[in-house]
């Protein structure tokens, strides 16, 4: 079966990226690549947080870019991206080269909240107001990139993976 080179998973902090990820990536034989994490660990700090308070937004959305545009020729990976990387078009430009396929998980806001239980580690989550309006003004930007969308609520990780497959195995 001929599967997408690689699968990007976009999606609203909270949406299960990285879970989905997680699990899919060894169902299709497939390597697992955080965007988050590899972030991290370029900016020599120790959490998204960290890189928030001491250098800002824009130091990490330049990071989150290089990363992006270094990720643009790895293939058999599932990548699980950051909340805020459709907010430049470039980056999904770079994800989707070499025959990516894009998958928008798609989620409430309520079941968002409910999943999100440690603002700490979420530096754009911690005031309520401005997350829902942050959440409003990317759900069209998530759309707008996605090859496929899935809903997510009250649905686990399995699920979820299942229905992916689903869909990848009716495109091949």
């Amino acid at each position: 079966m001929a599967y997408p080179s690689k699968i990007i998973l976009i999606g609203f902090m909270g949406s299960g990226k990285s879970t989905v990820a997680e699990q899919l990536a060894p169902r299709l034989g497939y390597t697992g690549r955080e965007m988050d994490s590899i972030i991290v660990e370029r900016s020599g700090l120790s959490s998204i947080p960290e890189i928030f308070e001491k250098h800002g937004e824009p130091f990490f959305r330049t990071i989150e870019s290089q990363v992006a545009q270094d990720l643009r020729n790895v293939t058999t990976a599932v990548v699980s991206t950051g909340g805020g990387v459709v907010t430049n078009p470039s980056n999904i430009e770079n994800l989707r080269a070499n025959g990516g396929l894009v998958i928008f998980l798609r989620t409430t806001f309520e079941t968002i909240c409910g999943r999100v239980t440690d603002i700490s580690s979420r530096p754009l989550f911690r005031d309520g107001v401005q997350a829902r309006a942050l959440f409003e003004q990317r759900a069209s930007v998530y759309e707008g990139h996605a090859d496929l969308i899935i809903d997510t609520d009250r649905k686990t990780a399995e699920d979820i993976c299942s229905e992916i497959l689903s869909h990848l195995e009716l495109r091949s």
